[in-house]
């Protein structure tokens, strides 16, 4: 499995916009599994995702790990393609208004799974009270100027680079993020 995976055709972002589908990537990052046990975690029946795995193995966000005989079965163990998925840029001056709705469906993906990610944490008590003080949850509007907002992505993706390498002696934290600029309105009609 590769570290990371680039998203670089609107197919695949299209693949990530269901949020059953970032659950089963999100299942199989960390080892490889069948549909059975997948289903089994996920407390859905294993002919629902069938469709679902298939899709994202055409797109190449999940491979084959192995296969196992069982009678006259042949059982495929699956695996996600990467531990990490990041969006092309470039995808977006590509594809234009289509690339970037299907972005906005993935991330609505990405924040429902992060909804469901923090009930389960919750009811499993694996997110204490005291650890719940500790959270952070934003949603703000940065109003700076053009400078400061290139300044601010680039020491955000430098953060995020420098705590990515995964630590041999590690606590679990979850992370998620959207961080998008937006153009004046004015800039958006002139150039119609």
């Amino acid at each position: 499995m590769k570290p990371i995976h680039t998203i670089r055709t609107l197919e695949q972002l299209r693949a990530l916009a269901n949020p059953l589908r970032v659950e089963i990537l999100n299942q199989i990052t960390a080892q490889p599994l069948t549909v059975v046990q997948i289903a089994a975690r996920l407390k859905h029946a294993p002919t629902k995702l069938y469709f679902h795995i298939t899709e994202l193995e055409r797109t190449g966000l999940v491979e084959v790990a192995g296969t196992q005989s069982r009678g006259n079965l042949i059982e495929r163990h699956y695996r996600a393609a990467a531990e990490h998925f990041v969006v092309d840029k470039g995808l977006f001056r590509e594809h234009g208004v289509a690339g970037l709705t299907a972005f906005s469906q993935s991330i609505g993906a990405v924040l429902d799974r992060t909804g469901v990610d923090l009930q389960k944490a919750i009811a499993s008590k694996r997110v204490s009270v005291a650890e719940a003080g500790q959270a952070k949850a934003v949603y703000t509007d940065l109003r700076l100027p053009p400078t400061r907002l290139t300044e601010f992505s680039r020491r955000l993706d430098a953060l995020l680079d420098d705590f990515a390498a995964p630590e041999t002696e590690a606590e679990t934290a979850k992370l998620t993020l959207v961080f998008y600029r937006l153009t004046d309105p004015q800039e958006t009609d002139n150039e119609a």
